[in-house]
């Protein structure tokens, strides 16, 4: 089965600044990928040039075999087949729900084009809106609308440039798991860019990691995650902290060194960092007492923020019985035996 998108060793480039730098990736059809990263790391610039609107400057963009771009050839937007969600929706706010679904569909005649917003409509849940204009409907209705344009012309590849960022957390997680069930009903593939690593793991069956406008680490959510290659990966991915481990010289072990005594495979005698992430710590009346620097209420448990002794930061998860104002000790073991080193 051919892929239904092929990067390889693609570049952007704007006067001397290099956006995008030996980017490779595919998508088979029916997968949803994901370019995660910062502000400035290139996966939007990325996700323009696979659409069309900017030109590479070394590497070759296909989809379905079919060559789209290269240093010397760039297929025009229109000419690519691809759709395209955009962070602000961009509905036609002079056009009725109908007529902006009807946007892409010159190519059919007046009965074949009422038939196809009537399907979209239905498929996004909202058969009753045709005739309303996008500023009598919520966001999350708009963003349903954007998501029927954009699949109304059977594109062979569909583009969410940062959909969720205008919606509220709850709308934003809620939206992503209808919209990734949809897509995957529908068997569309689809790449989507976000700086949210929750909208990725609740969207995307592939990651790829971008820093700097490089490739970091490519993957599922999970392996991201549990084995991130890099201490970029590390501090992006979750909530961890990548802590500083110095071994002690002649005084007592630090607290750190205390806690970390029950696992295994450790550093003896050099400095490292280790990820220490909430679950890695858990309250015990027995444990290596921290300072509590902050306490955040998470429904079903607290989240702490503890010091060290040397002042770096690490978190804890503890049951809601367990409470303990700023200042106070908080007594915490480790978890995890088996933990990720960066020498």
């Amino acid at each position: 089965m051919p892929d239904r998108l092929k990067l390889d060793n693609v570049q952007v480039q704007y006067g001397d600044v290099v956006a995008v730098r030996d980017v490779s990736l595919s998508l088979q059809t029916g997968d949803i990928g994901c370019l995660l990263g910062p502000s400035g790391c290139g996966k939007t610039s990325l996700l323009r040039a696979i659409a069309g609107f900017e030109t590479i400057t070394a590497g070759t963009i296909s989809v379905e075999n079919k060559l789209m771009a290269t240093d010397a050839v760039n297929t025009p937007a229109e000419h690519r087949n691809i759709g395209m969600m955009f962070q602000d929706f961009a509905l036609f706010p002079h056009l009725t729900i109908a007529r902006n679904i009807a946007f892409g569909l010159r190519h059919l005649t007046s009965a074949g084009q009422r038939e196809r917003i009537r399907d979209m409509l239905a498929l996004v849940g909202l058969p009753d809106v045709g005739a309303k204009f996008p500023h009598e409907v919520s966001g999350g209705q708009q963003q349903r609308i954007a998501l029927a344009r954009a699949l109304a012309p059977k594109p062979q590849l569909l583009l969410l440039d940062e959909p969720f960022s205008g919606l509220d957390e709850e709308q934003r997680t809620n939206l992503a798991s209808e919209i990734r069930l949809l897509l995957k009903t529908q068997h569309v593939t689809a790449l989507l860019v976000t700086h949210d690593q929750h909208e990725a793991f609740e969207m995307a069956d592939h990651i790829t990691l971008m820093n700097e406008g490089q490739v970091v680490q490519a993957g599922t959510g999970e392996s991201l995650y549990q084995a991130p290659a890099s201490p970029f990966a590390a501090r992006f991915i979750g909530e961890g902290s990548l802590t500083k481990v110095t071994p002690s010289a002649d005084g007592p072990p630090s607290a750190l060194q205390l806690i970390l005594n029950a696992a295994s495979q450790l550093p003896a005698s050099a400095a490292y960092q280790v990820l220490l992430r909430p679950e890695h710590l858990v309250y015990d009346p027995a444990g290596v007492p921290l300072t509590t620097i902050q306490r955040h209420y998470r429904g079903s448990h607290y989240l702490y923020e503890l010091s060290l002794d040397d002042g770096q930061i690490v978190k804890c998860i503890a049951e809601l019985t367990v409470e303990r104002e700023p200042g106070q000790p908080l007594p915490v073991r480790l978890t995890e035996k088996e933990l990720i080193v960066f020498r």
